[in-house]
């Protein structure tokens, strides 16, 4: 986002604190949910924890949301993913704008849970995928640069700072399936482009056409609609769908 436009974001976030967890819908049939509490570099993190009833899951799906936004985001798309047989794990990152200390933390994350030592991260499967939203997609890039064993991964309308996923994802080895917005202010007018280009193995980079920034994200909330312009329900569904079928694809690799 520009500095303008974050700068927005961060005050209007104190504001509205609050509004994205009063929004938080309940679980669905077939999926099992939880949160729990995570050390992320040092600070007690909630995690949240989507995983199908049944069955051994694909992969884990590790999902970063977007600056100033929280884990509560992304629940919808953690749900969907549980619903098609994967673990999606949805932390609260604990860095503002330090992109490069989230991506190591994800990173870190993704380690653990192969390592499968620590109940709350034994999932039944090693296999990771990166998906993040805005400032989460660049946090997630930088977290599947750091883990060489990460299967892909999926940016949501990404967003880049100070070209760190530029530097970055010729490191990224694994398919990048990539949804974007047409340029606009809140996803810097596309400058996640100079990072996509820069991908080894970029499987689709497809821009959502009339889409919102806010469409990569449900729930939403007035915050982003505020900034970021109207979601649409449709268009929602349409991406999480999207990412759904990007993770089955990486994960039948």
């Amino acid at each position: 986002m520009t500095s303008r436009v974050a700068c927005l974001l961060v005050a209007l976030s104190f504001a509205a604190s609050g509004a994205v967890a009063a929004d938080a819908p309940a679980s669905r049939p077939g999926v099992v949910e939880r949160t729990v509490s995570i050390e992320l570099d040092g600070s007690p993190e909630a995690v949240d924890l989507f995983r199908p009833s049944a069955g051994e899951p694909r992969a884990a799906v590790i999902l970063a949301h977007g600056f100033t936004r929280s884990r509560l985001n992304l629940g919808d798309l953690g749900r969907d993913l549980a619903a098609a047989g994967f673990v999606a794990v949805v932390p609260n990152l604990p860095y503002l704008v330090d992109h490069t200390g989230n991506g190591r933390v994800l990173a870190r994350l993704a380690e653990r849970i192969a390592r499968a030592d620590e109940p709350d991260l034994d999932f039944g499967t090693r296999q990771v995928i990166f998906a993040g939203f805005s400032a989460g997609g660049l946090a997630a890039l930088l977290g599947a640069a750091g883990y060489p064993r990460a299967l892909g991964w999926i940016g949501l309308d990404p967003v880049d700072r100070a070209d760190r996923g530029v530097a970055a994802a010729p490191r990224v080895a694994a398919p990048a399936y990539v949804l974007r917005a047409p340029p606009a202010a809140c996803n810097a007018r596309s400058n996640s482009l100079a990072m996509i280009e820069r991908l080894p193995a970029v499987v689709e980079n497809r821009v959502v056409p009339d889409a919102s920034h806010c469409d990569f994200e449900s729930p939403t909330d007035g915050l982003c609609e505020l900034v970021c312009g109207r979601a649409d329900p449709a268009r929602q569904a349409a991406v999480r769908a999207s990412a759904v079928a990007a993770a089955k694809a990486l994960a039948a690799r």
